[in-house]
């Protein structure tokens, strides 16, 4: 019984059986490890601090009003018009768009990711509005409305843009940010 238990349990100190301990050969290291590692060491490159769009810009209580892209306001309206002429297209535009120009919604971040779950749910969007358009002019509406929030969306982001231009030309000095206002030394 001694010799099982010591066996099991004090392999490791052997104070009991009074053996000496098994001596493990160390691993010789391979010439894989001691090769550097192909892949490059540094760390990646730090994303944007600052943050691309307005937190009142994003859109937290749905993925579907997340998905309506911010654009220039020419293309919004562009969208809207192609809206109420077929339903749909101008939200499947608009979702193309949003790959390339348009920002989502989703969160202040801008990525990859984002744009491509946007153009999904726009191209989702799209088709449904077109389809329901045999529904008593459902779609139709829908489309509308779709663009118009398009075009509110537009037009926020151009004034919080304006205004961040403001902010950033009056914190220059020996900047005036209204032109027309003279300079108080100047008299």
């Amino acid at each position: 019984m001694r010799s099982i238990f010591c066996i099991t349990l004090c392999a490791s100190c052997c104070k009991c059986c009074k053996r000496k301990p098994v001596e493990v050969p160390e691993r010789k290291d391979s010439v894989i490890s001691k090769k550097k590692s192909l892949t490059p060491t540094t760390a990646p490159p730090p994303e944007e601090v600052k943050p691309k769009i307005d937190i009142s810009l994003v859109e937290h209580s749905s993925h579907m009003k997340g998905a309506i892209p911010i654009l220039p306001i020419c293309l919004a309206w562009f969208c809207l018009i192609l809206n109420c002429i077929a339903p749909g297209t101008g939200t499947v535009i608009s979702g193309l768009l949003c790959l390339c120009i348009g920002i989502p919604r989703f969160s202040q971040k801008d990525g990859a990711r984002p744009r491509i779950g946007a153009f999904i749910i726009d191209l989702i969007i799209g088709f449904s509005q077109f389809f329901t358009v045999l529904f008593c002019l459902v779609g139709w509406g829908w489309s509308i409305w779709w663009g118009i929030i398009m075009i509110k969306i537009a037009r926020k982001h151009k004034r919080f843009k304006q205004l961040e231009a403001i902010e950033q030309a009056s914190s220059l000095p020996g900047t005036n940010p209204n032109p027309r206002q003279r300079d108080p030394e100047r008299r």
